[in-house]
């Protein structure tokens, strides 16, 4: 079995355990309110984003360096080019504004990535841009609403990634 489908097995099974949490504590569905439809609206959506771009190899579940921009990801990296570490240099690039995070307590739910460059410094990098649509916490699932474009680097390509013109 592929790591893409052991990743799309367990965030189905992820998403059937917070659905049935949202829903097991109500008697009948007239007693749904506002915001059991939403969040139950939202984790449907989020099934839906990734187990579909699962099967078409396109949605991930990831740790590692995101960033608001791709300068934000060159910045980081630049500083880690002078043997910082990682947290390091990631807390230099959000001295003035939180624009960066390490993700490696949390993994990184997204989808439609773009390689939209390479870094060979010692290590090879692949510059990403692709759209975040959660953040997977333990085995909770928290919504990013609305889904943002996020930049990120890693050192492995990702199964189903386009590359942009230009990269």
């Amino acid at each position: 079995m592929s790591r893409i489908s052991r990743t799309a097995i367990t965030v189905q099974r992820i998403v059937m355990q917070q659905v049935l949490l949202s829903v097991l504590p109500l008697r009948d569905t007239a007693t749904l309110k506002e915001s059991h439809m939403k969040k139950l609206f939202f984790i449907a959506l989020i099934a839906v984003a990734l187990g579909a771009n699962a099967q078409a190899k396109q949605g991930h579940i990831l740790h590692g360096l995101f960033c608001n921009t791709e300068a934000q990801i060159d910045e980081t990296l630049a500083h880690m080019a002078l043997n910082l570490t990682p947290q390091a240099a990631v807390e230099l690039t959000n001295e003035k504004i939180i624009a960066c995070v390490l993700a490696d307590k949390v993994q990184y739910m997204i989808i439609r990535p773009f390689i939209i460059g390479e870094i060979n410094r010692g290590i090879s990098f692949i510059k990403y841009q692709a759209t975040l649509v959660g953040v997977l916490v333990g085995e909770r699932i928290r919504p990013v609403e609305p889904p943002v474009q996020i930049f990120f680097v890693t050192s492995e390509r990702l199964i189903g990634a386009a590359v942009l013109d230009g990269a």
